[in-house]
This record gives C-alpha cells, structure tokens and sequence, in this order.
C-alpha cells in the first residue's frame, strides 16, 4: 500500500450500511415472520438474540484466529459470509435454519465491523484516522435510520424475506467493490492468542465491556420488541414502528458522525474525567477493536 487512500473507507461504509439494516430490521419483521413461521412472539424475538450473541461473542474470537497476513482476505471473507448468511435467512423455509442464519450473519457482521474499522485507520493518515472511524460507524448508523425503514417498507409489499434480500444485495454491492478497490495491507506482527486475551485482565477494558453490555441490554431489549408493545396499547389503533426507527437512527447517526472530528482534535493517550468521560469511553472502545484486529 503505496499511500493512503479514502475511497476503500467508503466502500467498508457501505457494508456497515447493511450491517447495521441487518442488526436492527429483525425487530421490525419480528410480527411477520411469527405469523409465516407460526411462532410465539418471544421465541420470534430469539432471532434478535442469537444474531447479537454471535455478534458480541463469537466473532471476537474469530478476529483473533485470523492470520494476521490476512487481513485483506478476512474483511473479504467476513462480508462475504455476512451475505450469504442474510441470503440464507430470506431462503429458510423453518425457523431453526433461521436461526441458525441469524447467527451466522451476526459472526459475519462482527468481524466485519472490527476489521472494517482497523482497515480505515490503515487507510487513513493519523490525524484522519477519527474521521475515517466515524465515517464507518455513521454508516452503521445511516443503516439503521434510512436502511430500516426502507426494508420495512418493502417487506410490508414484498414479505419478510425481501428485507433480508436488500441487506444481502448491499453488502454484495460492498463485497464487489471492495474486491476491486481494497489494497493489500502491510503485514501486521502476529499475535499470540493469549496476549490478545490479556487484554480482558485489564480494568479499564472491563469496565468499557461492562458499559458497553448494560447499554446494549437496555436499547436492545426496548428495540426487539417495539412492534409487540406497539401493537398491544390496548386503544385498538394500529401504531407504524417507523417513526419511532427514524428517530432512533437519527440520534445514532448524529453520534456516530459527532465524534470522528472529537477523535481527531482531543490529544493524548487518555482524556480527561468529567464531561468528557462518555467520549473516552467510545474512543477506547473504538482502540479494542483495532487492538483485536491488529494484534496491536
């Protein structure tokens, strides 16, 4: 990689985009598909549950067995599984296979996520690096307040499956270019495993895990069932989740963008207490990914 280029940046940004449909749209087709598969509710909402578990556990462990000469080929991979996975799920015709696939995708996803963020720091020149992380997460982001509402939308026409469809078909748009345009990056020193892991023994990183765990229970666990609860106001008037998504990925989007320039401007190894802590918080997290991705 002769110099860094932002156009790759981009491209990873559009994986995020369906990412981040694919993450939160189950919650919209929670009704839709319990009526197609003939499931309760609560065992519909599991679909939300494996994706994120894979997400969140397995694909940590999955960055770290990647070869660290690799690393252009595991971003690949990982988009590449992400869509078939989501192919996979719009074509099961039980709900097992569907679950199976969700978690599958959420594997894809991760790893992704956390090598498509390592990718645009390497992409990017030092002082760029905040942007480029921010840019990736904005599209996440964007996924989810345009994304969502939009697969929504068609799958109201189309069925459930035609949402899983759209996602599938951006992150191959993505994959595609991607495969064109990313360059081969320098290879990074390997890093044994139980190093990686060590990093787990360090209590800032913890207490970052422990914050990050309570905020996605609380979010998540509202968002998955915002169509049942909706629906249940007990008024008789049927309620559109869609606003509700719009605001929602809105202030995801706003925060994500808002703190790439934050990044890039505040220096230092750690920032200060107080009104800044939320910030250190998002910003070392942004530096576990890299670290798992990297072997930094």
């Amino acid at each position: 990689m002769s110099r860094p280029t932002q156009s790759p940046v981009y491209l990873i940004a559009l994986g995020a985009f369906a990412l981040g449909m694919a993450s939160y749209v189950t919650a919209g087709l929670i009704p839709m598909i319990e009526t197609a598969f003939a499931v309760p509710v609560a065992l519909a909402a599991q679909l939300v549950t494996a994706f994120t578990l894979a997400y969140g556990l397995g694909s940590p462990l999955f960055v770290a067995l990647l070869p660290a000469h690799r690393q252009r080929g595991g971003l690949l991979f990982a988009l590449g599984l992400f869509v078939f996975a989501n192919g996979a799920s719009a074509l099961a015709t039980n709900f097992t296979a569907l679950l199976i696939f969700r978690a599958i995708a959420g594997i894809g996803a991760g790893v992704y996520l956390a090598m498509g963020i390592a990718a645009s720091a390497a992409l990017s020149i030092p002082d760029k690096r905040g942007k480029a992380i921010a840019v990736i997460m904005g599209g996440m982001a964007s996924g989810t307040v345009l994304g969502v509402p939009l697969s929504l939308l068609l799958a109201e026409r189309l069925g459930w499956a035609s949402a899983l469809w759209l996602v599938a078909a951006l992150g191959a748009l993505s994959w595609v270019g991607l495969a064109l345009r990313l360059p081969v990056f320098p290879a990074a020193a390997a890093t044994p495993l139980k190093a990686k892991l060590a990093l787990l023994a360090d209590g800032r990183v913890v207490a970052i895990l422990l914050v990050s765990l309570l905020a996605a229970i609380a979010s998540l666990g509202m968002y998955t069932f915002i169509a049942p609860l909706l629906a249940a106001t007990g008024d008789g008037l049927a309620r559109s989740t869609t606003p509700y998504l719009w605001v929602w990925g809105v202030g995801g989007v706003l925060g994500s963008f808002l703190i790439g320039p934050l990044v890039d401007r505040v220096k230092g190894r750690y920032w200060p207490c107080g009104s800044w802590r939320f910030w250190q918080w998002r910003c070392s997290c942004y530096r576990l990914r890299l670290h798992w991705a990297h072997g930094w």
